[in-house]
C-alpha cells in the first residue's frame, strides 16, 4: 500500500529519532529514579540539575559544529529546553533554598563537596556553608541545655558543636554495633 510506505522513516529520520532519544535520555533516567526511590530525594536537587544543564550544554556545543541541517535545526530546541530548566532550578530559591542547601549539605555522600563543582562561585559555598549553620543554630544548637539559640559567636563555634554532636554520635553508635559502621565509612 502506496499510503503506508508514506508513512515508513528512511534512515536519515531513523537517525533523527536516536539522536533526539539521546538528547532526552537523562531526563528520562533522572525522572525515573527520583520517582521511583523510596527513599527522600532532595538532597540530589542541586547535582541532579547541574548534571542536566552540563548535558544541555554539552549537546548545544556539540550541535554548533555540525553541518547538517537537520541538526542545527535542533539548536533552537535546545536553547528551550536550557531556558524551561532555567525556569524550573529558579523555583528552587526564594524560601525553598534553605531546605534544598540544608538536604545537600546533610547529604552523606557529598556535604559541602556539592559546591566544589564548576557550577558554583566560591561565594555560594560560602553562603550556603553559613546558612547552614545559620540554620543550626536557630533550630538545633543549645546552650546549656536550653532553648535554641541564635547568638552563637561564630559560624565554627557552631561547626565546632556541629562536629562535637556528630562524634558522640558517632561513639554511641560504635557501642551500640553495626550502626557504627556506617559512620566510619
Amino acid at each position: 500500500n502506496s499510503k503506508i510506505k508514506s508513512l515508513r522513516l528512511d534512515d536519515v529520520e531513523w537517525q533523527h529519532i536516536r539522536y533526539v532519544i539521546q538528547l532526552t535520555k537523562p531526563f528520562a533516567l533522572h525522572g525515573y529514579i527520583v520517582s521511583t526511590r523510596d527513599t527522600p530525594s532532595i538532597n540530589q536537587v542541586f547535582s541532579t540539575y547541574n548534571g542536566l544543564f552540563d548535558h544541555l550544554d554539552d549537546e548545544k556545543a556539540k550541535l554548533g559544529r555540525k553541518k547538517k541541517t537537520w541538526k542545527k535545526e535542533l539548536m533552537p530546541a535546545i536553547e528551550a529546553a536550557i531556558h524551561k530548566l532555567k525556569n524550573y532550578y529558579n523555583a528552587t530559591g526564594g524560601k525553598e533554598e534553605t531546605l534544598y542547601n540544608v538536604a545537600a549539605i546533610l547529604n552523606p555522600t557529598s556535604k559541602l563537596q556539592t559546591y566544589d563543582s564548576g557550577h558554583w562561585e566560591t561565594s555560594f559555598k560560602v553562603q550556603y556553608m553559613r546558612a547552614f549553620m545559620q540554620h543550626f543554630r536557630d533550630h538545633y544548637h543549645r546552650a546549656d541545655n536550653g532553648p535554641a539559640t541564635q547568638s552563637a559567636s561564630s559560624d565554627f563555634t557552631c561547626l565546632a558543636a556541629l562536629v562535637q554532636k556528630r562524634r558522640q554520635k558517632t561513639r554511641s553508635l560504635q557501642q551500640a554495633g553495626e550502626d557504627g559502621e556506617y559512620l566510619r565509612e
